[in-house]
């Protein structure tokens, strides 16, 4: 999935992959059923269109450009 966020909004890094964590999660994909049936929720915004607006969201936020934004997000 973060390869395709990566692609979505057209940063250009190097993707190495690793083996995951014993305590990585299993499923990245949330079940929002009960957002829908509890709150009547469901999402406005597709995916490939919110990631770019997230990206630019927390740019402003936090003072930096896209790159430093993307290695502060990923340096660990």
């Amino acid at each position: 999935m973060l390869c395709e966020w990566l692609q979505l909004i057209n940063l250009d890094v190097e993707i190495k992959m690793v083996e995951n964590t014993l305590d990585d999660p299993r499923q990245r994909k949330p079940d929002i059923t009960k957002a829908k049936e509890l709150l009547g929720w469901e999402p406005k915004v597709k995916l490939k269109d919110g990631l770019p607006l997230m990206e630019e969201n927390f740019c402003l936020r936090l003072g930096v450009d896209k790159m430093d934004l993307w290695i502060k997000l990923f340096k660990r």
